[in-house]
């Protein structure tokens, strides 16, 4: 949990999340285009913002243009670093390029959206209306995750669209948001998506028996 005195202003904090939420342009980019387009653009992407994190560790200067820059919408993890620490950013674009590469398209496009939309959903509401504390979490920002993620749910395309997988795909939603309060020490860009995309796809097949391989892009 952040120290409160150094947690970054709602300003800010509504700027950080709109870029995050800008993010969601790479699910609906992929939706209406293909892995062959999709993966190169994002892997430039990826490599640009990794190649950013690691100038801002190896040169000093650098790092202290690019805090003069952005350093009022970071984390404070992402300035106050003993070591190497990579970006909101990079994170997220490495779970695209996970999701893009492993799971189905109709799986990927969801976990992107759910990790841009619910995630800044739940950070917004939460850092202005929470009052119930859950440890780093407030239980107002979790239910704002949960809501904005039905909306995601049924407003993206399924497999079948049977009951079935709707009631898959909010059981794997109630999961991914409880897992917000499981205390990884890993960027929730790479949890959220990655939980959701992953248990969404086995329960998929275990219930439906759909022979879909990991490599599609349906």
């Amino acid at each position: 949990m952040e120290p409160v005195d150094k947690k970054i202003s709602i300003e800010n904090e509504l700027k950080r999340k709109l870029i995050h939420l800008s993010s969601s342009g790479i699910a609906i980019f992929y939706w209406f285009s293909s892995k062959d387009v999709t993966l190169p653009i994002i892997g430039l992407m990826f490599l640009i913002s990794i190649s950013l994190d690691l100038l801002r560790y190896f040169s000093p200067k650098f790092n202290e243009i690019f805090l003069k820059l952005f350093g009022k919408i970071l984390r404070h993890h992402e300035i106050e670093k003993n070591g190497l620490v990579f970006s909101g950013s990079t994170c997220l674009l490495c779970s695209c390029l996970i999701l893009i590469i492993f799971f189905p398209k109709i799986i990927a496009v969801m976990a992107i959206l759910i990790m841009t939309v619910s995630d800044t959903a739940a950070a917004l509401y939460g850092k202005n209306f929470g009052k119930i504390h859950i440890k780093n979490k407030t239980l107002e920002g979790s239910l704002a995750f949960f809501i904005s993620g039905l909306f995601v749910i049924f407003l993206t395309p399924k497999f079948d669209y049977s009951f079935t997988e709707y009631s898959i795909a909010i059981f794997t939603l109630i999961v991914t948001c409880l897992s917000e309060y499981i205390p990884f020490d890993i960027d929730d860009n790479l949890t959220i998506p990655i939980i959701f995309a992953t248990l969404y796809f086995l329960l998929f097949k275990l219930f439906l028996n759909n022979s879909i391989c990991l490599l599609s892009v349906v």
